[in-house]
């Protein structure tokens, strides 16, 4: 609406302008008729009482007839708006030109970055996290410039809207040559074309969007098993941790319990050993208890009821016999 308005004050500029000069001299506006490509040069012209619309066609060689000054005064308009179209029809081949170029500019941007999204989707999914990282960094890369591409796609879009109304508003309303008529159309052809190529490609980028996310989504519940992992991990080594303090107790009881043993061992070789030594002592007293026993019994026995000393020697015997067991 913007474009229209400053269109419409452009274009009373310009009446007020040639209104002005049409005073001082009234053919000037005749000389600004468009120029067919058979020679011919039209213009339009309006009765001031009927209000109707005459078209008149010169030659450049033909004589020109009187004309009322009332025509030189209703003409401007009319070479107005055929300048206005002259200038429409320019900027919008201009508008045409300049987002081919655009469209060309990009093109191998938009290419390059199928490639890269295909690339990346159908790589194998990364394990480590720096591979991740980098994958998840050139994702989002990735979907800003698809961004940027259809932001852009989506102005060109707008534009050509834009330059198809003001091209149906210069065949509508147009008063021109056929040929100029037909040069709008064919804009208006290329115009469409443009439109359906952009829809294409915007549509590929909307579905590279689509892979680019559904990548990212797999990027993030690879991140969310990774953390589950760690998690796990961590669990396991506190139980190893606690495993190897458990160890290292039970280690310690049975190193105290070797020592006890060994102690045990010990005390009972000691005691195996006098007791060992006490058999010895013992047998050796049997012997010689024995050899006592084994004398002459009349010989012997005034002496032992006589003697008091044998019966102490062997009070004496069966004590030892005690202290060397105890």
């Amino acid at each position: 609406r913007d474009g229209e308005t400053g269109e419409k004050n452009r274009r009373s500029a310009r009446q007020a302008w040639r209104s002005q000069n049409s005073g001082s001299n009234p053919n000037s506006a005749s000389s600004r008729r468009p120029t067919s490509n058979s020679g011919a040069r039209g213009g339009i012209v309006r009765q001031p009482s009927t209000g109707e619309v005459n078209s008149v066609t010169r030659f450049p060689n033909q004589a020109q007839p009187p004309q009322p000054s009332y025509v030189a005064d209703e003409q401007p308009p009319s070479a107005a708006s055929c300048d206005d179209k002259r200038l429409n029809e320019k900027d919008l081949s201009v508008d045409m030109n300049i987002l081919e170029q655009e469209l060309v500019r990009i093109a191998p941007t938009i290419a390059e970055l199928f490639q890269k999204i295909s690339k990346t989707t159908s790589s194998n999914i990364p394990v480590s996290e720096e591979e991740i990282r980098k994958v998840k960094e050139e994702n989002e890369r990735l979907r800003k410039t698809n961004r940027a591409l259809i932001e852009k796609l989506n102005n060109f879009q707008q534009k050509i809207i834009q330059l198809q109304l003001e091209n149906k508003n210069l065949r509508e309303n147009g008063e021109g040559a056929k040929e100029a008529k037909e040069e709008l159309g064919r804009k208006a052809r290329e115009l469409q074309d443009m439109e359906r190529r952009l829809e294409e490609q915007k549509n590929a980028l909307e579905e590279k969007e689509m892979e680019l996310n559904i990548q990212l989504m797999k990027i993030k519940e690879i991140e969310k098993d990774i953390i589950r992992q760690k998690r796990q991990i961590t669990k396991l080594e506190i139980l190893h941790e606690e495993g190897q303090q458990e160890n290292e107790r039970q280690q310690e009881e049975i190193a105290i319990l070797k020592e006890d043993r060994y102690k045990q061992q010990e005390q009972i070789r000691q005691l195996e050993l006098k007791q060992r030594q006490g058999d010895e002592r013992l047998r050796r007293l049997e012997e010689r208890l024995k050899q006592i026993e084994e004398a002459p019994v009349n010989k012997t026995k005034s002496i032992k009821s006589r003697d008091p000393k044998f019966r102490t020697t062997k009070r004496l015997l069966g004590q030892m016999y005690n202290s060397e067991i105890t």
